[in-house]
């Protein structure tokens, strides 16, 4: 048996926006991640090819409409592809699909989630943060240490994606969260506990594209649960396929499932 069980750990954020009502940050912790990553491969080059000639139909209606001003938006459009949970429609929600239930085939893969409600009425973030990033550094860290205490002599490598910070802060991105773990751990747990932690784009990195679709599933929820938005036809898919896996009528709340992998979502509650 190794002295160490190793996790890589996929991390993505969403509703960052402050006019967004709920802010959430999602990990994905494997021990294995080529197997997982080979296994929903094949569906994203499905996906891909949907957005290729979907793109290419595009192009054609608009030289057919001698559209030449949404000619030139779409040419100049350097939007790299990546799955994302926002991109799911009536033409890819059946690949979307496949992907969670592929994903449900890992036992060994660990999905959490930290909601924010930025409504909670004792929510008051300028009385505890100095400012957006120092509260999603703190509550990204808060992840990391909450799934810590759930291994046995685990070692981190954290694959965040990329998330730009201001200049005026000293510290790197990578710096702020190792500091924020590190002033909570004992120097001993620190150090055998984390091994390093490094920003990727998104759009490089499937497993973080994989993350964002779990995190975008849980926060429908969230958000279907106090009326912010409606029911999606094109998304209800992919939540329910997600829902149906968990054995649970809504992703929103305080849960943590064992079976048929983990997956806990917790919502902060402030005082």
């Amino acid at each position: 048996m190794p002295d160490k069980n190793n996790y890589f750990v996929f991390a993505d954020e969403s509703g960052t926006l402050l006019s967004e009502r709920f802010f959430g940050i999602g990990v994905l912790m494997i021990d294995r991640p080529y197997k997982l990553y080979d296994s929903i491969l094949s569906c994203a080059l499905e996906i891909r090819e949907l957005s290729r000639k979907q793109r290419e139909k595009t192009i054609i209606e608009y030289q057919n409409k001698n559209n030449l001003t949404a000619l030139s938006k779409l040419s100049i459009n350097n939007d790299k592809f990546e799955l994302k949970y926002t991109k799911i429609n009536s033409q890819n929600n059946s690949i979307y699909k496949k992907i969670i239930s592929k994903y449900f085939n890992f036992f060994g893969a660990k999905f959490s989630a930290i909601i924010i409600d930025r409504d909670d009425p004792h929510f008051k973030p300028y009385n505890i943060f100095t400012s957006t990033w120092d509260m999603y550094s703190s509550f990204f860290s808060t992840l990391i240490l909450g799934n810590l205490k759930n291994l046995v002599k685990p070692q981190l490598c954290i694959l965040p994606d990329y998330l730009n910070i201001s200049k005026k802060y000293n510290e790197s991105f990578e710096e702020t969260i190792l500091n924020k773990i590190k002033r909570k751990l004992s120097p001993e747990l620190y150090y055998n506990s984390i091994f390093n932690i490094c920003r990727l784009e998104s759009h490089s990195n499937l497993l973080i594209q994989l993350v964002d679709i779990l995190l975008g599933c849980v926060l429908y929820d969230f958000k279907l649960s106090e009326s912010l938005i409606t029911a999606n036809k094109r998304k209800d898919p992919v939540v329910n396929e997600l829902r149906k896996n968990l054995k649970r009528q809504t992703l929103s709340g305080n849960y943590t499932m064992n079976s048929p992998s983990y997956f806990s979502v917790w919502r902060v509650k402030f005082k």
